[in-house]
């Protein structure tokens, strides 16, 4: 496991308003964290009602939280989720508390790269997701995109420069790139590999 020296937040949640908000921690400090936001850490794996406290010990919300400690977690790191009343306000009260404790606001795709350095997902997941999500932005822009025609048209270098943290993917992709799947997803590799 590689492992992170600071300790990242970002909502989980589609933005605006909604029932429940979502926020993940991950990282070396949300043991700490948990126990200044929710007076102690929650047992491993286990949903638990849990009022998530301001840095005076008043309440900021109520919600569920869920624990799950490394190595046994998406990203191979404590993994801290807090389930919360939705819409903007509180989630943003909430994140700025974890600010407060030690958190950095996660990049885009950082849960999903430290989960891929932490050998939790391999580098053709992290890019069929990458390559969904930008399929899924482009629908506002464009009528229709089909993913055949997507297909059609990248190479594995294309798809590779889709993910967010490219140095890192470039590096190992000859390690774990697996081919037949490529190919069989998204045509032959222009790559050599």
């Amino acid at each position: 496991m590689v492992g992170s020296p600071d300790t990242i937040a970002a909502s989980a949640s589609a933005p605006g308003k909604g029932a429940v908000g979502v926020i993940r921690v991950s990282g070396p400090l949300v043991p700490q964290i948990a126990a200044g936001l929710l007076g102690g850490l929650p047992a491993p794996r286990q949903a638990k009602l849990s009022s998530f406290l301001g840095a005076q010990g008043e309440t900021l919300d109520e919600g569920i939280a869920l624990y799950f400690p490394a190595p046994r977690s998406y990203t191979g790191e404590h993994v801290l989720e807090i389930q919360g009343h939705g819409g903007v306000l509180i989630v943003d009260m909430l994140l700025q508390r974890l600010l407060e404790l030690g958190c950095r606001m996660a990049r885009p795709g950082e849960f999903s790269e430290r989960a891929f350095l932490n050998g939790k997902i391999d580098i053709a997941a992290v890019a069929v997701r990458h390559l969904r999500v930008r399929l899924a932005c482009r629908r506002f822009d464009i009528v229709e995109i089909t993913f055949a025609h997507w297909r059609d048209k990248l190479a594995v270098d294309e798809i590779l420069d889709c993910v967010g943290f490219c140095g890192h993917a470039r590096q190992t992709a000859n390690a774990c790139w697996k081919v037949r799947e490529c190919e069989g997803a998204f045509g032959p590799s222009r790559t050599g590999n």
